[in-house]
């Protein structure tokens, strides 16, 4: 959901089914975290992409 929403990856997100209410409240997570997880997750997904390319070592 989150990656949908960065706008990562591509290929199966038009087959991602709608966020289920019960899965969403079984994670516990407070909306109010929401924007320091994508923070996070767009972090690490960019020194993996720089990994992967070869520009980490540059």
């Amino acid at each position: 959901m989150i990656g949908h929403a960065m706008q990562v990856g591509f290929g199966g997100e038009p087959f991602v089914p709608p966020l289920n209410r019960c899965s969403w409240e079984r994670l516990d997570i407070p909306i109010s975290m929401l924007a320091t997880i994508i923070e996070q997750g767009d972090a690490q997904l960019t020194e993996a992409l720089a990994i992967l390319s070869g520009d980490a070592y540059s």
